[in-house]
């Protein structure tokens, strides 16, 4: 009888590490998961804002408005 008490409470010890385990687990997948998710929709702002600065840079290369050069003389 006393065997069979031990075997339980040390399968009920395991039991017990193993949940904490998962869900230290699940608690560090969900937020590895959130700053993924954060670091993509950065990213994608950061395109977005790079391709607007690349079309109005092209846009005032070809409209004309060149920017003066230092290095000519009049």
């Amino acid at each position: 009888m006393y065997r069979r008490h031990k075997n339980t409470k040390s399968n009920l010890s395991r039991h017990l590490h193993a949940k904490k385990e998962l869900e230290l687990f699940i608690h560090d997948y969900v937020f590895l998961f959130f700053q993924l998710d954060d670091t993509k929709r950065l990213a994608d702002a950061e395109q977005r804002d790079r391709a607007t600065l690349l079309g109005k840079f092209r846009n005032l290369v070809r409209k004309g408005n060149h920017f003066p050069n230092p290095n000519l003389k009049k």
